[in-house]
Formats: structure tokens, sequence, C-alpha cells
């Protein structure tokens, strides 16, 4: 007897709106919307046996955290024993939603920080931003370390093939 293959889910974007306007970003004029709950909840209920025990990127091309009910869709895939995860580009990791983060069932969060080179990080983000998303990287990390969180916190960058000296 077969066991019965369901696909594995990867992403559900909460939005694809995103608060940068990188160059370096294929996704330019797509229609822009936001995950509503009543749908999610649909998607929740009619799935089920495919989402359960899953780890679900919320993030595809949009920025989560501009969607207001980030939270409530983490919490609704937790209570569906759905494991979540973000990737961000950390410039609204403000004190508020750092407590959101950390008091959230979120399992893994991944900021983009691309690079540590201002003069780089404004020709790929197209701003001049670092020093804030540094900034609420720092404090994210001090605050998961005072909370003793268990959140996975990680810190994206690019390999642009710069040759060494040898």
């Amino acid at each position: 007897m077969k066991k019965k293959q369901y696909p594995n889910i990867k992403n559900i974007e909460p939005t694809n709106f995103c608060n940068f306007n990188c160059p370096v970003c294929v996704e330019k004029n797509p229609p822009r919307g936001f995950l509503e709950l009543d749908l999610l909840e649909k998607i929740i209920s009619h799935n089920q046996k495919i989402l359960e025990g899953q780890s679900i990127w919320l993030h595809y091309r949009g920025e989560p955290l501009m969607h207001k009910g980030l939270f409530e869709i983490i919490k609704k895939l937790d209570q569906a024993r759905v494991e979540t995860r973000l990737s961000t580009n950390g410039f609204l990791l403000n004190q508020e939603n750092i407590e959101k983060t950390l008091s959230s069932p979120l399992k893994a969060i991944v900021i983009s920080l691309m690079t540590l080179d201002p003069k780089k990080y404004q020709e790929l983000r197209g701003n001049p931003y670092i020093p804030i998303v540094k900034n609420n990287l720092l404090n994210l990390v001090k605050q998961a370390r005072k909370m003793k969180s268990k959140l996975k916190i990680q810190v994206m960058g690019l390999d642009y093939g710069c040759k060494k000296e040898t």
C-alpha cells in the first residue's frame, strides 16, 4: 500500500508590498495586496493534513512586517501546528516589532543585511538605511539574549565574487 504524498509547502506570503525599492529586485510592478486572515483560515482548514508539522516561510517577495496582522498570522499557524519563519530587510524591526517577534511563536528570523559596506548597501538597496537596520538587528539580538529567547536569528549577506589579493 502506497503512502499518500502531499506537497511540501515552503512559503505563504503575508504581503507583496515592500518598503524598499531595491534596484536588484525582480518584483517591480505586480498587483499588490495583503493576505486576509479569513483566507488564511480557509487555507489552514482545507489543508490541515498538508500543513501540520511543516515549517513555513512567511516571506516571498514582500516585507512581512508591513502586514499589520503578521503576528496574528503567526499565531493562527502555530495553533494549526505549523512552524513559522520569516525574512525581513530589518528596517521595520523597531522596539514594538522586536517585542512582538520575541513574544510570538515564530521559530526563526532572517535579517537580509546584504553587506556591511554602506556604499554597496546603498547600491543594492537604493537607500542609506544601513545604520538603522544594523541598530535594529543589534537591538533584536540584545533583547533576545535578555529574554533568553529560543528564536533563531540569522543575518544574510551576499558574496559579490570580489577578487581577493593573494
